[in-house]
């Protein structure tokens, strides 16, 4: 038996990818972020939605803090919240895309927030 021939060769050059200056069509990350003052012997505490959808907890952190992650889908941005194991602290949060799209915000200075 003869071998199949080999597949005729291509005349069309191969298109360069497109440039294009719009931005892209979502958000590829999202910036989840705790900002205030933080009371003298006061343990803040944060938990957040991470990138696979679970909650995860941080004690114990410094603020400002931030975490800057990619969601899988826009519909699984998910959530921060943070309070002040005294009650004393000061917190604000926000979600914030890489495209500048605040998606939630809470500035009200309260020993707790939630975004």
């Amino acid at each position: 038996e003869e071998p199949p021939p080999p597949p005729p060769p291509s005349t069309a050059a191969a298109a360069p990818p497109a440039t294009t200056s719009a931005p892209p069509t979502g958000p590829r990350y999202v910036t989840y972020r705790i900002w205030g003052t933080k009371a003298p012997l006061d343990r803040i505490s944060v938990t957040y939605t991470d990138a696979a959808g679970r909650q995860r907890t941080q004690q114990n952190v410094y603020i400002p803090w931030m975490i800057t992650l990619t969601p899988i889908s826009m519909s699984d941005v998910g959530s921060v919240q943070a309070s002040s194991l005294l009650r004393l602290s000061h917190l604000n949060c926000s979600i914030v895309t890489s495209d500048g799209q605040t998606l939630a915000s809470q500035t009200n200075d309260d020993w707790q927030t939630s975004c």
